[in-house]
């Protein structure tokens, strides 16, 4: 369709320079031939030159919204930030990452600062960010897992506000009053929800062996190991949609989940697709060249993965390149100089890439 409107716009421009030149010869001879130019001539005359340009800009509006196309990003200089850090989010204007340490890393992604590091008493797997608080889950305890926590944390001073025990697994979200955490140990799989209030688990909804989830625009959205999709309403807990096995990955899903206020990006390393569901169906199906990690994101610069590497460390340095959503075609390739990503974060309009050696390296949009 792209292609299509490119052309036409070619073909309306040529035509439109050609009646120019047409009207050029006219005016010269005009008085050579003065009857030919009467009111109902030009009256004609205007009512075409009306409607074409009302067909140009018809045909411009159906030309499909674009992402930018700056062809040479602006790649700022990494940063080291943490030891080997375990997550990434953005939110309050910064960037928030978690270490083996048992730090959170508050991170201004434009000036490069650093601007807190705070011990979290805990082993921390992963983090989320509302307006109001950072939310942290830490590791089960035990040889043979248990109970691990989330902690809300005061984005302004760092501190443990409140503690809520959880059971073993992976993965936060937050969604309408809640947070959202996967529990999946001794066959009790489930997804528990906190209130994020009172720090006490007041629900659950019952899907099993949850490897990623992540909330946007209302919806909540988990990813199930075989790769099923399942869309969840955060109000009641209802399972809306299913779309079983849709999204196989070679690796952990928590980081191949882009939602947005109309709906899913989802990476499939498997099956080497990043899909789009919007409205209850998959309205979008991009190829995407095998052995990415399972790292998707979305700027209004375009979709984000990587390049390279395998999904798992040790096999050959990533890069990061950015696919245009309209066409599927990659726009650009950045070099993250023999690194591996960890995380692959939207920060306002920048792209923040977390490495596992502890940088950042932001790609300002």
């Amino acid at each position: 369709m792209s292609d299509y409107i490119s052309g036409l716009r070619t073909d309306l421009v040529e035509a439109a320079e050609r009646e120019r030149r047409r009207g050029a010869v006219g005016r010269t001879a005009r008085p050579l031939r003065p009857r030919a130019w009467n009111v109902g001539t030009a009256k004609a005359a205007t009512a075409i030159a009306a409607a074409a340009a009302a067909f140009v800009l018809a045909v411009l509006a159906l030309a499909p919204d674009r992402v930018d196309r700056a062809a040479s990003p602006e790649v700022v200089p990494s940063i080291r930030v943490a030891s080997t850090p375990t997550a990434a989010a953005y939110g309050d204007g910064c960037l928030w990452i978690t270490d083996f340490a048992g730090t959170l890393v508050r991170v201004d992604p434009v000036t490069r600062r650093v601007l807190g590091r705070y011990a979290l008493g805990a082993q921390p797997i992963t983090v989320a960010v509302s307006p109001d608080a950072i939310w942290v889950r830490t590791a089960a305890t035990g040889p043979h897992g248990g109970t691990g926590s989330v902690l809300r944390v005061d984005p302004a001073s760092g501190r443990v506000l409140a503690r809520a025990k959880v059971g073993d697994g992976g993965g936060i979200a937050v969604a309408g009053d809640s947070v959202w955490v996967p529990r999946r140990f001794n066959n009790d799989e489930r997804i528990d929800r906190i209130d994020r209030e009172r720090m006490a688990t007041t629900g659950r909804v019952d899907v099993p062996n949850v490897a990623g989830i992540a909330a946007a625009g209302g919806v909540l959205w988990a990813g199930v190991q075989e790769g099923t999709i399942v869309q969840i309403d955060p109000g009641d807990g209802r399972v809306v949609e299913r779309w079983p096995a849709l999204a196989p990955s070679a690796g952990a899903l928590v980081g191949t989940l882009a939602p947005d206020a109309g709906g899913l990006w989802v990476l499939s390393t498997a099956r080497n697709l990043i899909l789009r569901i919007e409205k209850g169906r998959v309205v979008r199906r991009i190829a995407v060249a095998p052995g990415v990690r399972p790292l998707l994101a979305r700027t209004r610069r375009g979709l984000w993965t990587t390049t390279g590497g395998e999904s798992t460390a040790g096999s050959g340095p990533d890069g990061v390149q950015r696919i245009d959503p309209a066409t599927g075609r990659v726009i650009e390739r950045v070099d993250l100089d023999g690194r591996h990503a960890l995380a692959l974060v939207p920060a306002g309009r920048n792209l923040a890439v977390v490495t596992q050696d502890g940088r950042v390296l932001v790609i300002r949009g």
